[in-house]
């Protein structure tokens, strides 16, 4: 069967720029025209900074958001950031930074988010004790990773094309535990019908599928392997793949060994080979992986007890047949 490659941004934005004011990029149902500060007390202090703009807070009604300014001067891809903003604004789920909204004038496009005050998930893996995260804490963060995902794909019909450690951001709630948020939306696409597929080169490179590199193209699969990397990290500290240049990280995404047996935990192992298995076929879903490493949380935690069995019943029910239960 010969290869179907599925490049849907161009149509649907295309459809999208003929119906507004040539002075705005993003359409009206996207972006409000008034100003940013007559809705939000803006602070001078800057709390990040990257290529196209800054993040500030902004404060309405006693409480702080995020505000990321972007520099329209600077967009590059416009269908891109048309994308960004609708699906940013579409997805909402407890693990997933809330767009609040946006607003675009003649200079800036200005993205309201929720304030999340805390690192990234690659931080939190390095500044770790052991170097890599422990078992436990480990599973409870993959569950977080999968439901997300699951949610994205088989909910929103989103495949999210950059999941990396980076794009995690760590809360950490009342009970000392973590819990993630996932950002940046920037490659984000919808799924391809199916015998079709993505074709562009996009992401990062070291959280690549081997199958992005190929003419054939790819799918949503992509995800799970950028998370089967994420996963690889957060177990072993490590990278599974290296190179000292972009071809050789390239070859070694697509033919090199990977060190699995730095897993000890065998249950971890086993899920982790099935998520970075170069055969998309034989890859898991998101879903799947939900399920396998619910089933080991639950095991360990009530060992062949009729409660036991009961619990793992409803958890996975509740995660996997009633997946809008978890949404914000």
């Amino acid at each position: 069967m010969g290869c179907s490659v599925f490049i849907p941004d161009e149509e649907i934005i295309n459809k999208k720029l003929k119906n507004f004011d040539g002075n705005y990029l993003l359409p009206e149902h996207l972006a409000r025209r008034d100003k940013l500060t007559s809705c939000y007390k803006i602070s001078k202090s800057i709390i990040g900074e990257g290529s196209s703009g800054q993040v500030c807070i902004g404060i309405k009604e006693n409480k702080k958001y995020a505000i990321k300014k972007i520099s329209k001067s600077k967009i590059k891809f416009p269908s891109q950031m048309i994308m960004e903003a609708e699906i940013s604004l579409k997805v909402k789920h407890k693990n997933i930074m809330n767009y609040i909204e946006i607003f675009e004038d003649l200079k800036y496009i200005s993205c309201v988010m929720e304030l999340i005050e805390g690192g990234d998930l690659f931080d939190f893996i390095l500044n770790h004790p052991l170097g890599h995260l422990p078992d436990d804490m480990a599973i409870d963060l993959m569950i977080q990773i999968f439901e997300v995902l699951d949610y994205l794909h088989s909910v929103k019909n989103i495949v999210h094309r950059d999941l990396k450690p980076e794009n995690f951001l760590v809360q950490i709630d009342e009970n000392n535990k973590p819990n993630l948020k996932l950002i940046d939306f920037g490659f984000a696409a919808y799924i391809p019908e199916e015998n079709e597929r993505l074709y562009e080169v996009v992401g990062t490179r070291a959280y690549s599928a081997p199958e992005i590199f190929e003419k054939c193209g790819y799918t949503e699969k992509v995800d799970e392997w950028s998370a089967g990397v994420i996963m690889f990290n957060i177990l072993t500290g490590y990278e599974p793949f290296i190179g000292k240049n972009p071809s050789e990280l390239k070859d070694s995404i697509k033919y090199g060994k990977i060190r699995f047996d730095l897993i000890e935990n065998k249950e971890l192992r086993a899920i982790n080979e099935k998520l970075l298995d170069r055969d998309v076929q034989k890859r898991i879903s998101a879903k799947e992986a939900l399920t396998e490493i619910y089933k080991l949380k639950n095991n360990k935690n009530y060992k062949n007890t009729e409660e036991g069995n009961d619990s793992l019943k409803k958890e996975i029910t509740i995660i996997i047949d009633n997946r809008k239960e978890i949404l914000v």
